[in-house]
């Protein structure tokens, strides 16, 4: 355990520098400072003012169980750039705890995400106010229908022949999502394996609050699942090697409340999210943009999540 998390997270495998380098560009940059703090550079200036208001929110509450930033002070900069300082936490990418598990089934990290999944309930259960709304389906009816459209649109994009359509609207009609998968919580709108740090003592630590919303807490959840299966670090092993690990945090966020219900139920939001994702990736695909840092990340991001899909997540939708 302690070999998992006992440097910088600066410090990172090759593969975390692979992902940076041709991932795409945000208008967000980070330069460090010193061992203490750094700044944060937005382009847009209200959404640095915005994430600069949600991690002072998220500091008064004090919570326990996970860490975030402190911040120092926000600046404008003559470039008409937006810089904010923020206090450096000093942590591993949980992309080396994952790769422990893939390469040598260290079962220690199954308890790192049950942890996560504990530290994300407490996040969604702060009293904050003031967050953006999303605009997710928030009620098992509005969740169906748009499911089911993106499902027919998958069919037309060729996600799936027509027998694999008819079973998964089947598997539809005849479900009910858990009523407290559409409880209103405060997302963190982008709950990526990427945006957490483990810390020397074992704690867990949230970063990049720039899309914090209130919205149904089914989001965070499916898009932690599928930033695992999407990721190009991940791709010499089956999606199905990671469900341990989605277990080990579902555990922890909804502790005994977890059962089949559950992960069917999840199933379904995973669906929805990856449907989702890969009519963005499908656009991305097709851009003019740059093909290293756009077109090519995006046609491997889709083809892991259609794998996701017929390995993972249908056949849990179809389980009676």
């Amino acid at each position: 355990m302690e070999g998992l998390i006992d440097e910088d997270y600066c410090d990172m495998s090759f593969m975390t520098n692979l992902r940076h380098r041709i991932r795409g560009l945000t208008g967000r940059d980070v330069v460090r400072i010193d061992k203490k703090s750094f700044v944060k550079l937005y382009s847009d200036i209200a959404e640095a003012y915005y994430e600069y208001g949600v991690l002072l929110k998220i500091l008064s509450c004090n919570p326990r169980l996970f860490k975030v930033p402190k911040v120092f002070r926000l600046t404008m900069l003559p470039n008409k750039r937006v810089a904010i300082v923020m206090e450096y936490v000093h942590g591993r990418p949980l992309d080396i705890a994952i790769l422990a598990f893939l390469f040598s089934h260290n079962f220690d990290v199954l308890g790192i995400f049950n942890r996560i999944g504990e530290a994300l309930r407490e996040l969604h259960q702060l009293p904050l106010t003031g967050l953006k709304s999303s605009e997710l389906p928030s009620s098992n009816k509005i969740f169906i229908k748009e499911l089911k459209m993106l499902v027919d649109n998958g069919m037309k994009s060729r996600l799936f022949n027509v027998e694999e359509h008819r079973s998964i609207i089947h598997a539809i009609e005849s479900l009910e999502i858990v009523e407290g998968f559409f409880t209103t919580t405060n997302l963190h709108g982008e709950m990526y394996f990427t945006h957490i740090l483990l810390q020397r003592d074992g704690s867990i630590a949230f970063v990049d609050f720039h899309n914090m919303q209130k919205g149904p807490l089914y989001y965070d959840l499916a898009m932690l699942a599928i930033s695992l299966y999407s990721s190009i670090l991940f791709m010499p092993w089956s999606p199905k090697r990671l469900t341990p690990l989605i277990k080990a945090f579902l555990t922890g966020y909804f502790e005994k409340c977890l059962n089949n219900r559950y992960i069917k139920s999840f199933a379904a939001v995973q669906l929805y999210v990856i449907l989702r994702e890969l009519q963005k990736y499908l656009e991305m695909s097709s851009s003019r943009e740059s093909i290293i840092k756009v077109v090519i990340p995006s046609k491997m991001k889709t083809k892991r999540l259609r794998r996701a899909l017929k390995e993972v997540v249908i056949p849990q939708l179809a389980q009676q």
